[in-house]
């Protein structure tokens, strides 16, 4: 299989090239002879400063007049402009919402494996671990950070199609990092603009498009535990049409390996295997895209991913093993179940009609399916011995209206949506029976249902005078789960099964308003202050639904369905943006999400002996300070940095779920939740010289272990991760080589982790992040309408370059003090 997608990557390679260099270039052919062999020099593409803070060291500006078209491939977007708040390309200056701005280009964004690493970082975000989903980690903002909380309340988004399924999963898995442009992370509520599962915030995904990066762009990269990662991508540019194709391949045995048999008197006779295990992950890629400009006012835009993944499943490691610096163990278990395979497909249909003063319209259409095998638990006892299948199907359409009117001094800028979402999905799960060499695998239970949902929103923004800002948003939206379907295999026979479940029909239905207030205070560099309120909603899963008999330790509820109502919350949000100079930037934001009620586990006092159940409970009170910063230290170096300070704790009386003796968790810290994170990036970039450097540093405080949520075991150890790199340009910036090192000091640490209680006694499990990892690898931007043969003189400039530029970076460090102390005389 691996040398299979190699091959195929060749192949798109050749494709690519051939078909370029076969395209004439008609200015070329109309060029004499001489002008044809005119050294053409090639000035390397602008970067900006990649890290989660917005903002480039220019100040956002404002009113700044935005060019009429799509987005990215009309016109590129600036580090000051977003699309997610408002559903159209705005200032932020203008915008009532925390968001930061994740730019996927220059030394920042090297050694990015998956959107784990793309996103982690960012203000007010808590990443979960990469062992059991290398690819799929799951993504937690403002305090949903606990296992399937982050993935019911933290929406993907796709170039605007939000990702989410009536199942607590998310499937990322399938984003390749250089398919991506940028991320924009926003922090709190996107539930008007999303739909469901943005209760706690959104990532909006927004793939390159072929019509701003014209060329053939490839790469290779080598990493520790013999990881691999190649890519490919060529985009032809030729009046209206724009076309491109990515093809990516990655493949990682992993850090986390079996470590062989065991006699039973406990000594290994095999203490390495020749094929290590459960790896490797793998991910294949290839991205088709399509823009074509009908007409000057007409576009269309199309996108088409498929994906193949393997992930292996690893074991959580005991603390003795933890202690001891073990963090590569597996359980025998876990390496003997084969890998969970994903096949994932994707396409996205946009016409955009911009029609000047009357507005703009636009139509998006998608389709999406996916396939899982999972046949991880096979050999696992302690996970029930299941392989599970699933398949998710769904379409969408949606529909778009803005336009902008001034009035005098007042301006209105509207837009009007419809989103409609019908998709289904079936999942089966299977376990073992029967003796070798007759054993089979038989039906366990299955799970289906439809999930239908439209949703029409309203987002309204008037300036008063460029400087006062009021924002109005309402969304009303219908979730129904239709058909809904559970059966389980039968005790008394494994032929039969009990129907727990036929038919069902569960309709939903909820709104959520929004009333903001903004004001700029400073227009040339785009300073400003805003208040936001909004009522916050999510709808109940599938999961959340279904009694799959999963609480008999504690008491099985008798009802095969729980009917549950969506979930409420009420958020109150205060922010300020301030560019002290145009190199000195610094944000502030306040808030406090009150969670009306959660779906949780609570007990059913109605029957005679009380039994465990879902239902709607007040849970959780979400505060916090988040803070971002800029400073542009010279020309050179640049210095980024946020803090978060976060508060979240239960307000519910519910009984502790783990040990019905232990209390209750009124007032308790929610885990694994940090109080505190912080995250510094410094930053040297040297035009002249084709030369970039990077040091980051990753800090979480002290937290709770997943499942104490009376908080009574010990506390989880800090995060500090120390990354390093550093690039070097060649031929112009037609080549890009570069090396960085993932955790310097090979700090022992883990995002995710388990308490629980067995016989009494406290356990700790942990899901161990890599220690040191070292990576390396070669980028290359081909223009082949530019493309020139290097000569002596060339070569020679370069290697000047290479040695000079690390005495140019230090001697720029020299006015340091002196142009702080020049900035901040105000």
């Amino acid at each position: 299989m691996r040398f299979r997608n190699v091959v195929i990557l060749n192949a798109i390679a050749f494709v690519i090239a051939s078909t370029v260099m076969a395209v004439p270039d008609c200015k070329a052919q109309s060029s004499g002879a001489s002008q044809q062999l005119e050294r053409v020099e090639v000035e390397p593409p602008e970067r900006r400063v990649t890290s989660s803070t917005t903002g480039s060291g220019q100040g956002f500006g404002y009113d700044q007049p935005i060019p009429g078209g799509q987005e990215r491939s009309d016109f590129p977007l600036t580090s000051s402009q977003v699309v997610s708040p408002g559903g159209r390309v705005q200032n932020l200056a203008t915008v009532p919402s925390a968001i930061s701005v994740v730019e996927n280009e220059g030394i920042t964004a090297d050694g990015r494996a998956s959107l784990r690493d793309i996103v982690r970082g960012t203000v007010g975000t808590y990443v979960g671990s990469t062992n059991s989903t290398a690819l799929n980690a799951q993504f937690g903002i403002r305090g949903f950070t606990s296992g399937v909380t982050s993935a019911d309340r933290t929406a993907i988004i796709l170039e605007g199609r939000n990702l989410e399924l009536p199942r607590s999963e998310s499937n990322v898995g399938f984003i390749f990092p250089e398919m991506v442009e940028r991320v924009e992370v926003m922090r709190g509520d996107g539930t008007i603009q999303f739909g469901n599962k943005a209760i706690g915030g959104s990532l909006n995904i927004l793939l390159k498009k072929p019509r701003q990066k014209p060329g053939l762009y490839m790469g290779s990269e080598r990493t520790s535990y013999y990881g691999q990662r190649h890519w490919i991508s060529g985009n032809l540019v030729r009046g209206p049409l724009a076309a491109g194709i990515f093809g990516g391949f990655y493949s990682d045995e992993g850090y986390r390996l079996y470590d062989g048999e065991v006699e039973t008197t406990g000594g290994r006779y095999q203490p390495k295997e020749f094929v290590n295990r459960p790896g490797p992950w793998e991910l294949f890629s290839v991205m088709a895209s399509l823009n074509w400009k009908i007409t000057p006012r007409l576009t269309l835009d199309g996108t088409y991913l498929f994906t193949k993944q393997r992930n292996p499943t690893a074991s959580n490691v005991s603390k003795d093993i933890f202690d001891r610096g073990d963090i590569r163990y597996v359980a025998k278990g876990y390496a003997d179940g084969p890998a969970n395979d994903v096949w994932d497909t994707f396409t996205i249909l946009r016409l955009l009609y911009d029609g000047g003063s009357l507005g703009t319209l636009e139509l998006l259409a998608h389709q999406r399916y996916y396939d899982i095998r999972n046949f991880n638990y096979v050999f696992n006892s302690s996970l029930s011995n299941r392989a599970n299948l699933l398949r998710w199907a769904d379409n969408g359409l949606s529909l778009k209206y803005s336009r902008t009117d001034t009035y005098s001094f007042v301006r209105n800028d509207l837009t009007l949506g419809l989103d409609r979402y019908d998709g289904h999905f079936g999942n089966e799960t299977k376990k073992p029976t029967g003796t070798t060499p007759t054993i089979s695998l038989r039906h366990d239970q299955e799970q289906s249902a439809y999930r239908d949902s439209l949703a029409y929103y309203v987002m309204n923004q008037t300036r008063f005078g460029d400087r006062v800002i009021l924002g109005l948003a309402y969304r009303v939206e219908t979730y129904d789960i239709k058909d809904l379907y559970f059966n389980e295999r039968s005790s008394s026979s494994p032929f039969s099964v009990n129907i727990r479940a036929a038919r069902e029909y569960y309709p939903q239905f909820k709104s959520d308003s929004q009333i903001s207030l903004g004001v700029v205070y400073d227009k040339e560099l785009g300073s400003s202050i805003y208040y936001k309120h909004t009522l916050p909603y999510r709808f109940a899963t599938v999961g959340n639904i279904i009694n799959t008999g999963g609480l008999a330790v504690i008491g099985t509820h008798p009802d095969p369905i729980y009917w549950l109502g969506p979930e409420e919350g009420i958020l109150n949000e205060v922010g300020i943006r301030h560019w002290f100079t145009p190199d000195i930037y610094a944000s502030l934001v306040g808030y406090e999400l009150y969670m009306k009620n959660e779906i949780l586990q609570e007990w059913d006092m109605r029957l005679a002996t009380p039994a465990r159940w879902t239902t709607n409970v007040p849970l959780v009170s979400h505060r916090g300070i988040e803070f971002e910063g800029l400073i542009r230290l010279t020309p050179r170096w640049t210095l980024n940095g946020n803090y978060t300070l976060q508060e979240v704790r239960y307000l519910t009386s519910n009984i502790n779920p783990a040990n019905l003796r232990q209390g209750r968790l009124g007032g308790n810290w929610v885990p694994p939740n940090p109080a505190q994170m912080y995250n510094l990036w410094l930053t040297y970039e040297n035009k002249d010289w084709g030369f970039a450097a990077s040091l980051s540093y990753n800090y979480a405080s002290k937290r709770y272990f997943l499942g104490d949520d009376l908080n009574i075991g010990i506390d989880l150890d800090e995060i500090k991760v120390l990354n390093f790199a550093l690039s070097q340009d060649f031929f112009d910036g037609l080549a890009n080589v570069y090396f960085g090192i993932k955790n310097v000091a090979d700090y022992r640490y883990a995002y995710s982790t388990i308490f629980s209680i067995v016989s009494n006694q406290p356990t700790y499990s942990f899901y161990p992040e890599p220690g040191r990892t070292f990576f390396g690898g070669i980028k290359c931007n081909l223009d082949f309408n530019k493309m020139k043969v290097p000569t002596g003189a060339d070569l020679q400039r370069m290697q000047e370059r290479l040695y000079g530029s690390l005495e140019g970076g230090l001697n720029g460090l020299a006015g340091v003090p002196g142009r702080i102390r020049g900035a901040l005389s105000f």
